[in-house]
């Protein structure tokens, strides 16, 4: 039996919602979704922009996302130049493992943390193995050097954020025009593949108009379908990416009735970028490999290290 949930928090870098690790509460009840693609239909969810910070190079939004149920993700996106190969979001994200607010903190220290983010801070250290609720600091050196290429973005490649030992199943649409989906799986079109592990999507400008792009999600633990982010605009040039990293335990065991536990559902997801006939971009999907281990320490909650890397104990 799945576990039941009331409402989700979803720690993403945007690109926009969702991701296989949510943050629920312990009622409610749920059914699968038919495995459709998200071309065919969905309904939108409501996007709410929590702050939006400037960092130089480009700029980083957190966004809270509410399902037409009431579930809630919380994302954060990275909207950046095609030519850089990394970014210190990249750098700020390898080898650590952080909660929206860490992450928010980071990036933003001299502002107020929105309270949907430290709402969720407790319940997110939870999901990553955390034994208490301590904030983690973390560096982001917004000036830090980065590696550019003058190739277009259609040598856009997924970098290694090093939380995991390398992206997984990648899916790339070069040079496409027009409203174009592309699934996260096995294959382009792949809208079957269902996945908790972390993914990341994103589309490049091409064109010199500006474009856009969005992302939807479909969760096997609800009845709803799939749900639609809202449309993000690249500008000539410019590249949207998205991030999933919160990772979940799998029920709500000891968490009392309405309040935040963790739970972790099986989630399909697609890009989805827009532009006029002839106005090319460029879109790219994978999910993260397995987490290289040496020994189960190494490991997130309900996990275990078996021949170097963790895998779910059963449960």
């Amino acid at each position: 039996m799945r576990p039941t949930k009331r409402m989700m928090a979803m720690l993403a870098l945007l690109t926009a919602p969702i991701g296989g690790a949510l943050l629920v509460g312990c009622d409610g009840s749920s059914q699968d979704d038919a495995a459709g693609g998200p071309s065919s239909g969905g309904v939108q969810a409501s996007v709410a922009s929590l702050a939006t910070v400037d960092v130089g190079y480009g700029t980083i939004e957190f966004q809270q996302l509410t399902s037409p149920d009431g579930s809630v993700n919380l994302a954060l996106s990275e909207l950046a130049p095609g030519t850089l190969k990394t970014t210190p979001l990249d750098a700020l994200l390898r080898g650590q493992r952080l909660t929206t607010m860490e992450t928010f903190r980071a990036i933003a220290p001299d502002r107020t943390v929105p309270a949907a983010i430290a709402s969720s801070h407790a319940a997110e250290a939870a999901a990553l193995g955390r034994t208490n609720a301590s904030i983690v600091a973390a560096a982001f050196d917004r000036n830090a050097p980065v590696e550019k290429s003058i190739a277009s973005c259609e040598s856009w490649v997924l970098q290694d954020t090093g939380l995991f030992s390398d992206w997984t199943k990648i899916q790339k649409a070069n040079s496409v025009s027009g409203d174009k989906w592309l699934a996260v799986g096995n294959s382009a079109a792949d809208w079957a593949f269902p996945t908790t592990a972390r993914v990341t999507l994103g589309v490049c400008n091409e064109s010199n108009v500006a474009i856009t792009g969005r992302l939807a999600w479909d969760t096997e633990a609800d009845a709803i379908g799939w749900i639609y982010g809202g449309f993000a605009t690249l500008n000539p040039g410019i590249r949207w990416r998205w991030y999933n990293f919160t990772k979940s335990t799998p029920n709500c065991t000891g968490v009392p009735a309405g309040g935040l536990c963790v739970a972790q559902y099986a989630v399909r997801y697609g890009v989805n970028g827009v532009s006029a006939a002839g106005k090319l971009y460029h879109q790219r999907t994978a999910v993260e490999g397995p987490q290289a281990c040496t020994t189960s320490a190494n490991c997130p909650s309900f996990y275990r290290c078996s021949s170097n890397i963790c895998i779910p104990e059963p449960h």
